[in-house]
């Protein structure tokens, strides 16, 4: 694909979700820990989620008021 991925930062710890709700359940018990690098794969229609790879290749959804692009 054309598209690169976007570098970006995770800001506070977060669990890493399997669908973009607060009530999802996590891909891991983990949470990722704020300085965690990430890459933004998509984000949602209503802007309050994006679809990340985390540095272990895991994916799933984080709230996009924690990630700051870099």
């Amino acid at each position: 694909s054309l598209f690169s991925p976007i570098e970006a930062i995770v800001m506070e710890p977060s669990g890493l979700y399997r669908e973009p709700i607060e009530s999802e359940i996590l891909v891991q018990q983990e949470p990722l820990l704020a300085g965690s690098k990430v890459n933004i794969l998509h984000m949602s229609s209503d802007g309050k989620w994006f679809k990340v790879k985390d540095e272990n290749q895991l994916v799933g959804y984080l709230p996009s008021s924690i990630i700051r692009v870099i």
